[in-house]
């Protein structure tokens, strides 16, 4: 996937230029503590500024430059303090370690296909003692309908997650998307570091 052609040609239907509510409603029932935060593909940035305004320390990655770029815009219009910059999660070094991290479809990315199991290991050696994962995936349930998202099954999930997490929750939801009907099925689970030796 070429994500720089994808932003450079606005082709990003992944993109409702708002804070996703599926991510904010499960923060607030959940009451998770104000902490540092690693947002994982951040985008333009909304998931972050919101949780930055409501008292998280937020730090954003994506592997698109542009989108980056766009998401300092969008704090500095909020005047909101983030911390984002470039990097390719499965790749790159992840300086620092965090309480919380968020990724809305990034696990589920084609990129990531074969990967997963490296990806949550990645998104483990981010977290300090404890630390939740929230993720946020298309749903294979969703039989009936083409859209642009990968769709797994909950083993899809569960495999490559459980050897480096407790697995808390696992819930379909209804994705967010700019268009009010027909909204696609999702997946939103949360995770707890598991220690090491557990």
């Amino acid at each position: 996937m070429d994500w720089k052609k994808r932003y450079e040609s606005e082709d990003t239907p992944w993109n409702i230029s708002r804070h996703d509510s599926n991510m904010v409603g499960f923060i607030e029932k959940q009451k998770i503590e104000k902490c540092s935060v690693l947002d994982i593909g951040c985008g333009f940035g909304y998931n972050s500024i919101w949780m930055a305004k409501n008292g998280f320390t937020v730090t954003g990655i994506d592997i698109a430059e542009l989108a980056v770029e766009k998401a300092k815009k969008n704090a500095q219009s909020e005047n909101v303090k983030c911390n984002f910059f470039q990097a390719d999660f499965l790749n790159d070094t992840i300086e620092g370690q965090f309480d919380f991290a968020f990724d809305r479809g990034c696990f589920h990315s084609p990129g990531i296909d074969g990967k997963r199991d490296k990806f949550a290991k990645q998104v483990a050696e981010s977290l300090g003692h404890g630390g939740l994962w929230l993720t946020q995936c298309g749903n294979q349930d969703d039989i009936h309908r083409e859209y642009f998202m990968p769709r797994l099954k909950a083993i899809d999930i569960v495999t490559p997650v459980e050897e480096f997490f407790e697995i808390l929750h696992l819930e379909s939801i209804s994705i967010d998307r700019n268009q009010t009907n027909a909204l696609p099925r999702g997946w939103l689970g949360l995770f707890k570091k598991r220690e090491i030796g557990a």
